[in-house]
């Protein structure tokens, strides 16, 4: 087996090592000339949750060479039609290549693609890129692990191929409804990491704050009411039923969802999430590939999202310039929280 992660930011490089240690014959891949020059001159290295450096192979894309028996998309997924194109020929004959990103990325590979060599995959952990060569996993250590489907045909041999691979750096789960799974992480995509980032704050800093719980709240009965329409059946995510537990209907129900908010997410209380580390770059977010899939969705079902309609205004404004990356954001979805529930 040759694996290529493509796209190796933060969490690739903590993916790259962790598979690299364990023995797998894995290349990095980053547009990242600097990032690509420590890697092969420093190794990968984790800080946080985990703590080592693993020398690796990494390369610019213009460098690398296929074949690949199974590729780990983890690409910023505006580029993601253009990837597939790029990657389709260096695929061996039986390749796969496996999205390991927010949203529902597998949709930009159909028709360029075999629905049998798509594959998905979700990441319950987090990482934040540090400097060149570093990575910090802002999870727990034991908390790598990913579930992995094919969402439009069967695909036995390659589930069981990237499982085989992504099983050395953590545990491994198949899942059959992989949207179903895909749409249990968009609730937390939605509604705290891309909040979380229209107010410049980490994670944490909207779950455990009682004066943003509640937007998390609505952003969150939003996406599982447009989900639901969808006909998806909304799973637990890191052992914790989300769906269950905070989905609300009424005034009265919003503050005991409230008091749940902190110790249901505290274990990504630190994280910062990738929209949140763009902006800080000055680089163009994913929000309309997360909370937009939420906005277009309700859309096609007739059901309003305006605030996943304001996260995504918001954050459009912040790219632009015309509003700071900064809590007093606030204001721009104080007048909402008087739309009843």
């Amino acid at each position: 087996m040759r694996s290529l992660i493509y796209g190796c930011g933060s969490l690739g490089t903590v993916l790259g090592a962790l598979l690299t240690e364990a023995g797998e014959d894995v290349l990095l891949v980053s547009r990242n000339r600097e990032h690509v020059r420590a890697l092969r001159e420093h190794g990968a290295s984790i800080e946080g949750g985990l703590s080592k450096t693993v020398s690796v192979q990494a390369e610019l894309p213009e460098k690398m060479k296929g074949p690949f028996d199974m590729v780990f998309l983890m690409t910023k997924q505006l580029d993601n039609q253009a990837s597939a194109q790029l990657l389709k020929p260096l695929l061996a004959l039986d390749g796969a290549i496996c999205c390991l990103q927010n949203g529902i990325p597998e949709l930009a590979l159909r028709g360029i693609l075999p629905d049998e060599q798509i594959l998905g995959g979700v990441i319950p952990w987090s990482a934040t890129y540090q400097r060149p060569g570093v990575s910090r996993l802002t999870s727990p250590g034991d908390s790598v692990r990913f579930t992995i489907g094919s969402p439009f045909a069967k695909a036995p041999a390659a589930l069981e191929r990237a499982g085989g691979v992504l099983e050395k750096a953590g545990k491994v789960e198949v899942d059959e409804d992989i949207l179903s799974m895909r749409w249990s992480k968009l609730l937390v995509n939605a509604s705290i990491s891309a909040l979380s980032s229209s107010l410049g704050l980490p994670c944490g800093g909207v779950t455990h704050d009682p004066k943003f719980q509640p937007l998390v709240l609505r952003l969150l009965k939003e996406c599982v009411d447009v989900g639901r329409a969808e006909g998806i059946s909304f799973r637990s995510v890191n052992g914790y039923p989300i769906e269950k537990e905070l989905y609300i209907t009424t005034e009265e129900e919003l503050l005991p969802a409230q008091k749940k908010l902190p110790s249901a997410f505290d274990s990504i209380r630190d994280s910062v999430s990738s929209v949140l580390q763009d902006l800080r770059r000055g680089r163009k977010t994913e929000v309309h590939a997360i909370s937009g899939i939420v906005c277009r969705t309700g859309r096609e079902h007739g059901i309003p999202t305006p605030f996943n309609d304001r996260v995504v205004y918001v954050i459009e404004q912040i790219e632009a310039g015309a509003l700071p990356c900064a809590p007093g954001n606030f204001h721009e979805y104080e007048s909402l929280l008087d739309r009843p529930i």
